[in-house]
């Protein structure tokens, strides 16, 4: 696994979006007629160190293919602003990718999300667990 300060990488990416998929879209074809709405915030952010735009990004992609909505708690202030900061990553990316008419896929865009984090110079990386 990953250690403080390392890059994620699309296997990293799998173990949050694939478990979001999953739940969003089993609440969606147990419900299919009903508008699903999933409370949720810093999914391993906390305690685990994960950074929380991974946590933003994984987690609105899944509720989009899965097409369920979010409602979302990001716990505070920094929360807040990371989750902005995963959002623009996400609408970045899918743009940029729109744009060269490469395909929507999970894959590529955790990839392309990371080019650009990259790029800015705050790649999408482990962080240090606060131990809740």
């Amino acid at each position: 696994d990953l250690s403080t300060g390392q890059t994620y990488q699309l296997v990293h990416f799998a173990r949050f979006f694939l478990p979001a998929f999953c739940a969003y879209q089993a609440a969606h074809q147990a419900f299919p007629h009903d508008t699903i709405q999933v409370e949720t915030g810093n999914w391993g952010a906390g305690a685990f160190g994960n950074d929380i735009r991974m946590a933003a990004i994984s987690q609105i992609l899944a509720a989009a293919l899965a097409q369920v909505q979010l409602a979302i708690y990001p716990f505070g202030k920094a929360g807040e602003q990371q989750w902005k900061e995963g959002v623009q990553l996400l609408k970045d990316a899918l743009g940029d990718l729109q744009k060269t008419g490469t395909p929507l896929t999970a894959s590529n865009i955790f990839n392309r999300t990371q080019e650009i984090a990259t790029r800015a110079g705050k790649p999408l990386q482990k962080r240090t667990g606060n131990g809740t």
